[in-house]
């Protein structure tokens, strides 16, 4: 019980805070997101989705500003699967190696560290709802890119509603897109070019 306080605690928080907003998926996927500075400048990202899935984000720099025939190509993903409603957020990494055309991999398997600072959220009645943060700087020069101000690519995803199984993280079919989003000034846009 004292867990579940904790979470709501963190939720109500976080939610607080949040100034900025982005819709994608025709509004089934939504990105809200805060910064803060203590102890150092961090994001502070909630993601509502209308199913009951996985939901994936990412970010680079690599095509936010031109473009690119690998959109997965060198992308520092936030992946969060859901287990009896409760949330894990994995800090992934997809290498040029592979051009983007793999599932992202954890962080911590090519050398890199999980730097998911906290995670709340839960699943139920066709909602998936995920709060965690992550330093705008990590350190972690493997697996993270650092948040800059500016325009990042941004890429989201989710389990596949068709599949059997939308919690389970496999390829993510059609439910998948990219945005324009400046973490700091809260400005967003449509990718054209990417």
């Amino acid at each position: 019980m004292k867990n579940l306080a904790l979470i709501a605690v963190f939720l109500v928080c976080t939610m607080a805070q949040i100034p900025y907003h982005a819709e994608f998926d025709g509004g089934n996927y939504v990105l809200d997101w805060a910064i803060t500075n203590q102890p150092q400048a961090t994001v502070n990202i909630t993601i509502t989705l209308a199913l009951e899935g996985w939901i994936g984000i990412g970010l680079h720099y690599f095509n936010a500003t031109g473009s690119d025939d690998h959109d997965m190509y060198d992308v520092d993903f936030y992946v969060t699967t859901f287990s009896n409603g409760v949330p894990t957020t994995s800090d992934r990494f997809t290498s040029s190696s592979n051009m983007g055309y793999s599932a992202p991999v954890t962080d911590e398997s090519i050398g890199g560290r999980n730097n998911v600072l906290s995670v709340a959220g839960s699943q139920k009645n066709q909602l998936s709802v995920v709060s965690f943060s992550r330093y705008f700087v990590t350190g972690d020069t493997i697996g993270d890119h650092d948040i800059v101000d500016g325009y990042m690519h941004i890429i989201w995803a989710h389990g596949d509603p068709g599949s059997a199984n939308p919690n389970n993280f496999a390829y993510h079919g059609e439910s998948r897109g990219h945005y324009l989003v400046n973490w700091v000034s809260g400005d967003s846009k449509p990718c054209t070019t990417c």
